[in-house]
């Protein structure tokens, strides 16, 4: 795990060792004057403002930094509503150092834990392919309901440049785009990206043999719009049943 980085405004000789026991590492500076421009040149997470007199005034330029640090404590007894922001720690005079790292860390392990249950909610990538722009909107809003990340693009050119930068999981695509030949494209896909997204091919293209013809441009699966709504595909993408790509997917 990277070291965190926190910056200090005190002229206390004790915040530095007690933090750096807390895993971070610190810059105590101890001139309030030069603190903000020293800072602008550190990527802090933390930064600890123990200056009664001159702390608070300093709070308007850390908050305008181009990268505002992860969490700002400040200790005094001044009463202040815009103190009321998420990446604030404002705690009073008499609270012991102890007590003011304590509540540092707990701070810390609370929006570590949040971004775990974000991380654990989200599920793959999937990138939606249909020139009815309504109609992959519509995809796009009932996926991201499940927590699956998603993309969506109009048209083939546009499909295979946003899949390489997105990395999804599944393309669901629907072949049947103007000006554009759906089977070329999803050759040239397999062919020149090593992306190992499976595709399923969603839509109403009609055509002998149709089914080889589809698998043969190395698509995975093939669902017919006519014959399933958008609820039963998320439905069997939420099951599983296009987890696997088909072995006969690359012809010789």
């Amino acid at each position: 795990m990277a070291t965190k980085k926190c910056v200090i405004l005190s002229k206390s000789a004790t915040i530095g060792p007690m933090l750096q026991g807390y895993g971070y590492d610190t810059v105590v500076l101890s001139d309030s004057s030069t603190f903000v421009p020293i800072l602008s040149n550190i990527s802090a997470d933390l930064v600890v403002i123990d200056d009664v007199e001159h702390g608070r005034s300093l709070l308007p330029a850390i908050l305008a930094l181009p990268q505002i640090p992860d969490k700002i404590t400040i200790r005094d007894d001044i009463e202040d509503p815009t103190m009321d922001q998420k990446n604030i720690i404002h705690v009073k005079t008499q609270t012991t150092d102890t007590v003011w790292w304590e509540i540092i860390e707990q701070n810390n392990k609370l929006d570590e834990q949040s971004t775990e249950d974000v991380a654990v909610a989200k599920k793959d990538k999937i990138l939606v392919v249909d020139d009815v722009v309504e109609l992959a909107d519509m995809y796009k809003i009932m996926f991201e309901l499940k927590w699956y990340e998603v993309e969506t693009a109009s048209d083939g050119l546009e499909w295979i440049t946003k899949a390489v930068a997105f990395q999804p999981k599944y393309i669901l695509l629907d072949i049947m785009m103007p000006h554009m030949d759906g089977f070329a494209l999803m050759k040239t896909f397999r062919e020149n990206t090593s992306l190992d997204s499976v595709i399923i091919v969603n839509s109403n293209i009609e055509g002998p043999d149709m089914n080889n013809k589809i698998f043969s441009a190395w698509a995975d699966y093939y669902i017919r719009k006519s014959d399933y709504s958008p609820t039963q595909i998320i439905y069997m993408i939420e099951q599983g049943m296009f987890a696997k790509k088909r072995s006969a997917t690359n012809p010789s």
